[in-house]
């Protein structure tokens, strides 16, 4: 089970968020994986990588997440 606990980060950042995903084909070279991360692992399709927004190293988001704050219990 995953639980997630109150993230106190001052300077939240989509490099430290917990739905960032690398991309060799952003020019970021990340992107957003909060839509794919809402499907179920067991009905993810490969979905192209353009699909999901490029983000920065300075944005942020009113879903990010901190990697640190999400654990498996």
């Amino acid at each position: 089970m995953m639980t997630t606990e109150a993230a106190n980060d001052s300077n939240p950042s989509c490099p430290g968020c917990e739905f960032v995903m690398p991309s060799e084909g952003a020019s970021t070279g990340l992107r957003c994986g909060h839509q794919y991360f809402l499907i179920l692992p067991f009905l993810r399709k490969l979905t192209r990588m353009d699909h999901f927004p490029e983000v920065t190293e300075r944005q942020a988001c009113d879903r990010w997440c901190n990697k640190k704050a999400v654990r498996f219990a």
